[in-house]
């Protein structure tokens, strides 16, 4: 699992993702996610446009780190998740508690409004 982290203005982050977010690339990115979340009102775009493969694991840690983001007074969205991955988190309800976006704009408004539920 690949990370590369760029800022965007605004207090915004785009968090690009690529490869597998299965055991060995979660538990990778669960600790360098921490690191994005320790900041107060930390605004998370994560893109997942390169990812090939999400596992439940996978899933746990964008729950997590949301929730860590949230209760810093943050955001966090995702962003263009391919078709297999996109029907993963709409199987497992994620989208109902973290916002997909199509695009980097749609991403950038949304990641400034009130957060959805906790999950």
């Amino acid at each position: 699992m690949r990370l590369i982290t760029s800022q965007l203005g605004y207090g915004m982050t785009n968090l690009r993702l690529s490869g597998r977010m299965d055991i060995e690339g979660a538990d990778e990115l669960n600790l360098k996610l921490k690191v994005a979340t320790s900041e107060d009102g930390a605004l998370l775009i994560v893109d997942l446009s390169e990812v090939v493969f999400m596992s439940t694991i996978g899933i746990s840690v964008l729950v997590r780190v949301a929730n860590a983001a949230r209760r810093r007074g943050g955001n966090l969205v995702l962003l263009s998740p391919q078709p297999v991955v996109r029907l993963v988190l709409v199987e497992t309800h994620i989208h109902e508690v973290i916002t997909i976006c199509d695009t980097l704009d749609e991403a950038m408004s949304a990641v400034r409004e009130v957060p959805r539920k906790s999950a």
